[in-house]
């Protein structure tokens, strides 16, 4: 009895994040998975250059973002003009003009986490409720992963770690 009740308890919350109603909780809910993607990119970025990384999951399989945690790109205290430039967006719906970015200053880092933009010069939605419902709102499958854009538009390579973390909810494709 516990279990099932605990079931339909997790069940109910992961239908919030897919903006559903739960209308029998006696439905099947084989391969509904939650997985934390947490991406450390080590790579130099050189001086104007930039980082392109794609997240694709398995074949037969949905991700859906539940929760953005951490984005987190260090500060380049050498550089003397320019700015580093993060973007976030799936290639199914909202492509990368309808993703979110974040905008350091020349030196500065840019830094968000747990919902809310901590260090940065600018983010785009603008709007913090917008920009947490739109990555809310990222679907990847195999065809169409989730891909991150990493610019450094400064005058100095990025040799720091850049850091992103964000929940998923994976589901069955359907045929």
């Amino acid at each position: 009895m516990l279990k099932r009740d605990f079931s339909d308890i997790v069940y109910r919350a992961l239908a919030n994040y897919f903006d559903v109603q739960v209308i029998n909780s006696n439905i099947k809910r084989q391969g509904l998975k939650v997985l934390e993607i947490n991406l450390e990119l080590t790579t130099t970025v050189l001086a104007g250059d930039n980082e392109i990384i794609t997240i694709q999951p398995p074949q037969g399989k949905i991700w859906k973002v539940a929760r953005l945690i951490q984005i987190h790109c260090p500060a380049i205290s050498t550089a003397t003009s320019g700015d580093q430039t993060i973007r976030f967006y799936d290639t199914w719906i909202n492509y990368e003009g309808g993703g979110i970015e974040m905008k350091s200053a020349t030196t500065g880092e840019i830094w968000y986490g747990y919902g809310q933009p901590i260090s940065y010069a600018d983010y785009k939605p603008n709007d913090l409720k917008a920009f947490n419902e739109l990555v809310r709102n990222f679907y990847a499958d195999y065809d169409h992963p989730f891909t991150i854009k990493y610019y450094n538009n400064t005058d100095v390579d990025q040799t720091g770690t850049r850091r992103i973390k964000f929940i998923v909810i994976e589901f069955d494709k359907l045929s």
